[in-house]
Formats: structure tokens, C-alpha cells, sequence
């Protein structure tokens, strides 16, 4: 950290100390931005998540994106993620769930709240009702994505109001009228 500490002669009985930036500015502490965010990819598609006008503070930054996995208590750190804006390059229904970015500048570190990724697929399941994805739609799709639903499993927070193909955090008739949509699209994605 470039400060040093600067000690002012005694006054009235006291001394005066304080944290002074070298090269004449203050140091100020990482901040981020509470807005949610919320990003939705396309299935075997590049997706980027980003807190680009999202943090403020005194750099140069460090950026540590972090995975907050569904079945797992640990927050999972992602290699080679020293950037604002983080890319999947082919993006699956596994990698739907929330996220979160470090930031650490040269006067502390803070972190996003989690954002979330919403992965834009109907296909869940393969033949027998087995989640995962077989390149067809059937009853066993709908049936995956109810047991989704119920089991509030971020794989099936795809809507928000007004039926917009972005996750929200809620389970509710959004999540079912984008379902509904994507299904009858299929392959094509938003």
C-alpha cells in the first residue's frame, strides 16, 4: 500500500498522526455496486459475466470470480479469472447458479453481492427422465424442469416479470412461461 505514516509536531499536549497516499492522493477503499445482476446464456454458447461500472476505489485491481455451487458448502474459486468481466466459453446447464467477483484495490477488498446465470435451455433430461441433456424434446423435459422448480434449484430460475429470459431469484409463472417458450422454439435460443 503506498501510504507512509506522517507524524505532525506535538499540540496541546497531543500528537497528530495520520495515513497520507504517497503522490498526494487518498486512498480509497474498494466499493461495489449492490445492484443485482443477472446474465442468461444460450446453451454451448460464450457467456460473459461482468462488473465493468459496477466497482469503484484506488487501483491498481485484482479481480477473483467465484462459484457458488448447488450441491456444495464451499464457494469455489475459478482459475485464471483475474478480470472484470469473466467469459464461459461454452456454456451448459451445469453452469447455471450464482456467482460472485473478489475485487481487491490498493486499500482493501470487497465483494459482489451473487449474480446469477441463467442457462436458456428446455432440453433437461434424457430419455427416461434422467436430468441432463439428449438433443430432444420430450415429456421428460417438462417433468425435469418441474422437479427443478419445486426444489427451488437455481437450473430453473430462467424469468423474470414480464416473461424476460433473465433469473431473478424468485421461482414463479415467469420461470414457467420462458420454459413454456423456449420449449416450443427449440433449438434456437434468445
Amino acid at each position: 500500500m503506498n501510504t507512509r505514516l506522517v507524524c505532525v509536531p506535538a499540540v496541546a499536549a497531543g500528537v497528530l498522526a495520520a495515513a497520507v497516499a504517497v503522490g498526494g492522493g487518498a486512498c480509497v477503499p474498494p466499493t461495489v455496486s449492490s445492484e443485482e445482476r443477472a446474465f442468461a446464456g444460450c446453451p454451448q454458447q460464450p457467456v460473459t459475466l461482468s462488473v465493468v461500472g459496477a466497482f469503484g476505489g484506488t487501483g491498481p485491481f485484482h479481480f477473483q470470480w467465484r462459484r457458488h455451487p448447488r450441491t456444495l458448502p464451499v464457494i469455489v474459486p475459478i482459475p485464471n479469472s483475474d478480470s472484470p468481466t469473466w467469459t464461459i466459453p461454452s456454456t451448459f446447464l451445469s453452469d447455471a447458479g450464482q456467482y460472485d467477483c473478489v475485487i481487491t484495490g490498493s486499500c482493501g477488498t470487497v465483494t459482489t453481492p451473487r449474480y446469477r446465470l441463467g442457462v436458456l435451455t428446455p432440453d433437461r433430461a434424457s430419455s427416461g427422465g434422467t436430468p441432463g441433456s439428449d438433443g430432444q424434446l420430450t415429456n421428460d423435459d417438462f417433468i425435469v424442469f418441474i422437479d427443478q422448480f419445486f426444489a427451488s434449484d437455481v437450473r430453473a430460475d430462467i424469468g423474470r416479470t414480464g416473461a424476460e429470459s433473465l433469473p431473478d431469484g424468485r421461482f414463479d409463472n415467469n420461470d414457467f412461461i420462458v420454459f413454456i417458450g423456449l420449449f416450443f422454439d427449440y433449438p434456437s435460443c434468445p
